[in-house]
């Protein structure tokens, strides 16, 4: 069964099972529709640990991800000159410094995860991901794990790529066994985090994408991703050195999804409850240049598992 991943998961319309002109479907972007109320996160976990910045590259042996400081600060979150209706309003953010990842979780980085013990993904318990048919549409393709490519085939010499196929559960596990093994508390940015590194953290930056307003020099997107990922660290990175947060795979935050709040907030982790699911960030290897902002929000249910979403760590100080 083939769908349009735009619509898949829209509650006011049902599935679409005939094709569209690619350039139409491109413009759309995911969407949730979970329909019972759930429980807030948690607030980012503070640790007592000692966090450094790796010199190591993203496809190092190490177990720990390559990390970013990014010093805390004060921003305008949001964007009131867009149409989008939830990106306003635009409101003031108080950020405590955390460490984030330099680069989106790689294969090789999730396979070590997996390869340690007997966890099971998602897609494994629902046998089948949202795979890309190479031409204008997505469908849930059986026996699609997160080793495979956008078109559901398993990859090949592609280790250093983001890992996708993985859902917001499978990225929260990923942390949780990091943590036991490094001692540190890995964890998922929270979308305010996420935006306020994007922006360039303290350095305020003022880009329309994570460290330029020209998408080609930052980020892989429908005009020049050949619609695949691509290796992590390829593109220029942000003013704090952090790559790929404009494109190439969405990103699952930690929050729940909601609408913005006008008043100052310190470290916010998103609404209590939602109806929507989780907010994923960035932008991916097949959407326009609009959906790549550093202010652009999505939401996706927790257990969903496709070829747009990825994530990066995250580690309190």
């Amino acid at each position: 069964m083939r769908f349009n991943e735009s619509l898949l998961f829209n509650k006011f319309q049902l599935p679409i099972r005939r094709a569209i002109p690619v350039f139409i479907w491109l413009a759309f972007s995911i969407t949730g529709n979970a329909q019972q109320k759930i429980a807030k996160p948690g607030k980012p976990i503070k640790t007592t640990h000692s966090t450094t910045v790796p010199t190591n590259t993203a496809a190092s042996n190490s177990l720990e991800p390559p990390m970013v400081l990014v010093k805390g600060g004060q921003f305008i979150m949001g964007d009131n000159k867009r149409e989008e209706f939830d990106e306003k309003p635009e409101h003031k953010v108080n950020i405590s410094s955390f460490m984030m990842g330099k680069y989106e979780v790689t294969v090789a980085e999730f396979r070590k995860f997996m390869d340690s013990h007997t966890y099971v993904t998602d897609a494994e318990k629902q046998n089948f991901s949202y795979a890309f048919d190479g031409k204008s549409l997505i469908y849930n393709k059986p026996g699609v794990t997160w080793e495979c490519d956008v078109l559901g085939n398993k990859r090949i010499n592609e280790e250093n790529h983001p890992v996708i196929h993985v859902s917001w559960n499978d990225a929260v596990a990923y942390c949780a066994w990091l943590s036991k093994q490094t001692g540190k508390a890995y964890r998922l940015p929270t979308e305010a985090e996420w935006e306020y590194a994007a922006k360039g953290g303290c350095l305020h930056e003022s880009f329309t994408h994570s460290g330029s307003n020209d998408m080609e020099k930052v980020g892989w997107y429908a005009w020049n991703s050949g619609f695949v990922t691509h290796p992590v660290g390829k593109k220029k990175p942000n003013g704090l050195g952090i790559y790929d947060m404009s494109g190439n795979v969405w990103e699952w935050c930690a929050d729940w999804y909601g609408p913005y709040s006008q008043y100052e907030q310190t470290n916010p982790t998103g609404p209590d409850t939602s109806t929507v699911g989780r907010v994923m960030r960035g932008g991916a290897w097949r959407f326009y240049v609009i959906k790549t902002r550093c202010t652009t929000r999505r939401h996706m249910v927790q257990d969903f598992n496709g070829s747009g979403p990825g994530f990066r760590v995250a580690v309190s100080l």
